[in-house]
């Protein structure tokens, strides 16, 4: 069969939706016409057959002569009808959405019977919500207004007796206030990191008045006071802090936050705490891991049911960077499977070798990156990286000698590598090789060029590693370092 939307629709549902869509195309209640029905159920039971053209299928159950032309229109027909169903299962798996249609359905009907059971139904719906999203306090408010407008007239069913109805309006617009504020300052958070990436300044209209309003009138703890911390986190003085107390506030009150706008938020958290760490804040690192933590906990990280690569590698270096070396490899024997099988075993062994390299375990580095597949640029240059410090590691000088030169003839013949990222690695390379000859020659002289270099503005990936080598070098052969005594001069 030919790739149809229909068809990759229909192969994208499980056995279990599959079935359920036959029932559903089998029952009288729903308008669908018996052409359309049957031509749908072939498909669905020959979807496994890709030899199997349409005009086959067509012929099994409709009278007309096939054509490409009625063939799509019968096309559009179907997928019509598996929309019909997507709907209907979607509203008939909320309670919530069957239980307010049925209070709407029975007020408009002047079912007055049903109103009192329908009101109490919603209530209790809206009680157990465990979300308390837009979608519960729009519901919540509706609810109120409801209310209001059966207290207003002849029929006051179910509303208690010398119940001032004024309370519903009041109710209504408490609930009002919690909607608009935390949605206003939601999509204004949303803006600012689109601003973030995108360089702009774009900006909500009001959003100094609402700002302003929300401060003087929202509850501590409450939701839009959340939102108004979450929207000026980029201009906080204390970042580690605001961030820890924005963290605590989220993992303590999940029930406030859809799943969507808690991955928003945790995002956000993540990509300024990430920001202050570039920024050479080192304590933050402990916070990055919990927040890495918290959103494993939630499934935050998983799209379509997978980790991808890049947050996979993240969270592993995060664990790093606070020396949880065995959590991390747990963390990797416990999530590969939510790798796509594509890159699975390259991402596995290349994220061992990370933690093995942060261990000292060097031989067990060259061993791990055996398994690495170095089509992926990323995996190709930063393995590289691990083989030569572990090569430095364990002394194995040759090896290391004969990868720098390979190296430099790899970044110089790739043209996919941007001319800075070649100059970086080139850096590295040539740093490396000065700390080998120094620490052969005990060359003092050649050792304190090396550290000017490293201390000046050159760029170059592991340059921490490499200061750190000349230190342990400078300790080795009793190199007295020059301090300047002089006070730095204060400006007025």
């Amino acid at each position: 069969m030919k790739d149809y939307k229909l068809i990759r629709v229909l192969r994208s549902f499980s056995e279990k939706d599959l079935e359920k869509l036959k029932f559903f195309l089998c029952s009288p209640y729903f308008d669908t016409k018996d052409e359309i029905e049957g031509f749908l159920l072939l498909i669905i039971e020959n979807l496994d057959e890709s030899s199997k053209t349409f005009e086959e299928i067509w012929n099994q159950r409709i009278d007309k002569n096939f054509s490409e032309e009625r063939l799509r229109k019968k096309l559009h027909g179907c997928l019509l009808t598996v929309e019909k169903f997507l709907a209907a299962e979607n509203f008939f798996n909320s309670p919530l959405k069957t239980s307010k249609s049925i209070l709407h359905a029975v007020v408009d009907k002047n079912i007055d019977d049903l109103i009192s059971k329908s009101l109490k139904n919603l209530e209790n719906e809206l009680d157990a919500f465990e979300q308390l999203t837009f979608e519960y306090y729009s519901n919540r408010f509706e609810l109120y207004n409801v209310y209001y407008n059966l207290s207003g007239f002849d029929r006051k069913i179910a509303i208690k007796k010398n119940r001032d109805t004024s309370e519903f309006l009041q109710k209504a617009d408490r609930i009002l206030n919690e909607i608009f504020l935390s949605e206003k300052l939601r999509l204004a958070h949303l803006l600012n990191n689109d601003n973030s990436v995108s360089n702009k300044t774009d900006k909500l209209t009001f959003m100094d008045e609402v700002v302003d309003f929300a401060k003087r009138t929202t509850r501590k703890g409450s939701k839009p006071f959340f939102y108004v911390q979450l929207y000026e986190l980029n201009k906080s003085t204390n970042a580690l802090e605001d961030i820890e107390i924005l963290h605590n506030y989220i993992s303590k009150k999940r029930r406030l936050f859809g799943k969507v706008e808690f991955r928003s938020i945790l995002f956000t958290l993540l990509n300024e705490a990430i920001r202050t760490l570039n920024q050479g804040n080192k304590a933050i690192n402990k916070t990055i891991f919990a927040l890495y933590r918290t959103g494993l906990k939630n499934d935050s990280f998983l799209f379509n049911q997978e980790l991808l690569p890049d947050t996979f590698r993240n969270i592993v270096i995060s664990a790093c960077r606070i020396k949880h070396f065995d959590w991390a490899l747990e963390f990797i024997e416990q999530n590969r499977n939510k790798l796509n099988s594509k890159y699975r075993d390259t991402a596995v062994a290349f994220n061992k070798a990370r933690v093995y390299r942060n261990m000292g375990h060097y031989d067990k580095v060259i061993e791990q990156l055996m398994y690495v597949e170095y089509a992926d640029l990323a995996y190709n240059l930063n393995s590289k990286l691990m083989l030569l410090i572990s090569y430095f590691e364990l002394g194995e000088i040759e090896a290391l000698d004969s990868l720098i030169k390979s190296f430099n003839v790899f970044l110089r013949r790739k043209k996919a590598i941007s001319e800075s990222r070649k100059s970086s690695f080139k850096n590295f390379n040539s740093t490396l090789q000065d700390i080998v000859r120094a620490k052969e020659r005990r060359d003092k002289v050649k050792l304190k060029s090396i550290r000017q270099r490293l201390e000046s503005k050159m760029i170059a990936p592991n340059k921490s590693w490499l200061l750190e080598k000349v230190e342990e070098l400078e300790k080795k052969l009793g190199v007295v370092r020059e301090v300047d005594s002089q006070e730095p001069m204060v400006t007025n």
